[in-house]
């Protein structure tokens, strides 16, 4: 469509300019036409335009109307080979079913006449299937316009061959980089997909997101799955990479209030295992309680707190007894309170706690434990059976 207006604009702008230079100096001459009573008296720089714009509006009729019947007949006809189908038709079937793999040659052959995308396609084919050494000439060949892109793959495949140092350090300067004028039409899927390179690399090279210059790359899906690949790698890390992690934590404790609260809750799993930071993972553990009641939280919060060196079983109770009033009497609470009452000689307070809740499990184990207390082998048995519960609360009780 846009090339039919394009040719009559020019046609029609060369007539009207060939009309008024002829007419120079002699005017515009006069026409006269009569049929069945209707009679048109003009010149002929109008006339020229009438038959112009007649013949434009025949052309983008007969367009409309064989594209609306071609349509038609492509929806009733069947297709019969792959190779039939148009090059758009064919590069839509391999996307929906993930199986560019399949017609490598076929895509290649469908871009070798892009200056702007051959080398990239052959290099997204040539990481696929690993062979990484070749991708790397193949995209600095790229042209400066499709520098952006060029990039990206770069890095992936930088991520992809465990290239650590300069995958971050690439990834740091595009994120940083301001993109072409032809790409911000594009700007959401173009940040997406740095946000995405930016969750690969922290998840396969979990520490070495930490020299990361900027915070905030992320999103709170990747974010959750790095510090649970922190959590569980934390055992292999070297003492400057705990204290990086520290130091990330420190640098992004005052918008802790605006992370997602899972993502709240493994940090304050990775402040637990820093006695140095008592006071940031009080802080954590108690914004959290006030948000909402967690149990699994609580816990954390109990355990630190009657594991130090010298408990203060005043202002634990104390505590204790605050969120209780706040989110009504549950098990949980029933169950520390015992522990505090049992490890400050307060039998009787103690007792009576066991007549609460009787039929739940954390205090079905107090009952069955106070009444075998002195043996020490049936305690322990008891002691194995409640550890295979995840949610065992691992303290001396």
């Amino acid at each position: 469509m846009k090339k039919i207006l394009s040719a009559y604009a020019l046609v029609l702008t060369t007539l009207v300019l060939t009309c008024l230079l002829f007419s120079y100096g002699s005017g515009l001459g006069y026409v006269y036409l009569f049929f069945r009573g209707w009679e048109l008296q003009t010149n002929v720089l109008v006339l020229v335009i009438l038959l112009c714009t007649a013949s434009l509006l025949f052309q983008v009729v007969w367009y409309l109307a064989k594209r609306y019947l071609s349509r038609r007949h492509r929806r009733t006809q069947q297709v019969i080979s792959f190779e039939t189908l148009h090059p758009y038709e064919k590069l839509a079937v391999l996307w929906l079913l993930d199986a560019d793999i399949e017609k490598e040659q076929m895509i290649q052959d469908i871009f070798s006449q892009s200056a702007l995308l051959d080398t990239l396609i052959k290099a997204s084919f040539l990481r696929k299937k690993g062979e990484y050494d070749a991708v790397y000439p193949l995209l600095e060949q790229t042209p400066p316009a499709a520098y952006e892109l060029a990039e990206l793959h770069y890095i992936e495949t930088l991520i992809l061959d465990h290239q650590q140092d300069q995958a971050l350090l690439r990834l740091e300067k595009l994120s940083n980089h301001q993109p072409a004028s032809w790409l911000l039409s594009l700007q959401h899927g173009y940040t997406q997909y740095i946000a995405k390179l930016w969750g690969q690399f922290a998840i396969q090279f979990p520490w070495a997101y930490l020299n990361a210059t900027t915070y905030g790359n992320l999103t709170p899906e990747d974010n959750h799955q790095w510090l649970i690949t922190i959590l569980q790698t934390f055992d292999h890390a070297s003492t400057e990479e705990r204290d990086q992690l520290k130091a990330r934590y420190l640098g992004l404790e005052q918008q802790m209030a605006e992370a997602v609260y899972s993502n709240k809750v493994l940090w304050l799993k990775i402040l637990a295992r820093f006695p140095e930071l008592a006071i940031e993972h009080e802080l954590l553990v108690t914004h959290l309680l006030e948000d909402r009641f967690d149990q699994d939280v609580f816990f954390m919060w109990f355990e630190q707190k009657i594991l130090c060196e010298h408990p203060n079983y005043a202002d634990i109770e104390q505590q204790i007894e605050i969120w209780q009033d706040r989110y009504m009497p549950m098990p949980v609470f029933s169950f520390t309170k015992y522990c505090v009452y049992e490890a400050t000689g307060r039998i009787n307070d103690a007792n009576s706690i066991l007549k609460e809740f009787p039929n739940h499990v954390l205090m079905n184990y107090l009952r069955i434990k106070a009444n075998i207390k002195n043996d020490n082998h049936l305690v322990e048995q008891l002691n194995q059976i409640f550890e295979t519960d995840t949610k065992f609360l691992k303290i001396n009780i």
